[in-house]
């Protein structure tokens, strides 16, 4: 299963690319009794709208449909944005959250989670630096890391409206 995604990202991704975009991520998942190919786009300049999304869409699906050399059992194509509220992956997923109030969660005790939500000072491979409304520093080991989302503010998510200068909504 592994390698069937690790192939169709190897397909694809030079497409995402070449229209613009960069690639996010994908889930090949069976859901009730159907293959659903999700396939995630990214755009760090500007939200991705629902247009693009189905534009997207047909230019992938034609793709799988005539030249991919891949043996798909029948799916559904589904192209999406990750959303304001990704989960933060990798360094690229940090960086462009840095200075953005973030919720994680994290564990702590042995098999113990904790919920914490801060603006994101620093990160490197080993940790991530969250100031907290009370102005406390928290140090919390990346491999520690359940999920680290961007935390829903509207002051944040409207910079990036504004910085764009146009008059898509923010995808939430």
């Amino acid at each position: 299963m592994k390698e069937l995604r690790d192939e169709i990202i190897l397909q694809v991704e030079p497409i995402i690319i070449k229209e613009g975009y960069s690639f996010y991520d994908l889930e090949w998942q069976k859901e009730s009794s159907i293959w659903i190919l999700r396939i995630y786009i990214d755009n760090k300049e500007k939200n991705i709208n629902i247009d693009e999304c189905a534009n997207m869409s047909k230019i992938i699906g034609k793709f799988l449909d005539e030249e991919c050399k891949l043996d798909l059992e029948n799916y559904y194509l589904e192209i999406s944005s990750p959303g304001l509220d990704r989960r933060l992956k990798s360094d690229d997923d940090f960086n462009w959250a840095m200075g953005k109030t973030l919720k994680v969660k994290h564990f702590y005790e042995a098999e113990k989670k904790k919920k914490v939500q801060g603006k994101l000072q620093a990160f490197n491979a080993e940790q991530i630096e969250l100031m907290t409304k009370e102005n406390e520093l928290l140090v919390i080991k990346r491999d520690l890391i359940d999920s680290a989302k961007r935390a829903m503010i509207f002051e944040e998510l409207a910079e990036k409206d504004s910085k764009d200068n146009t008059e898509e909504e923010i995808e939430l």
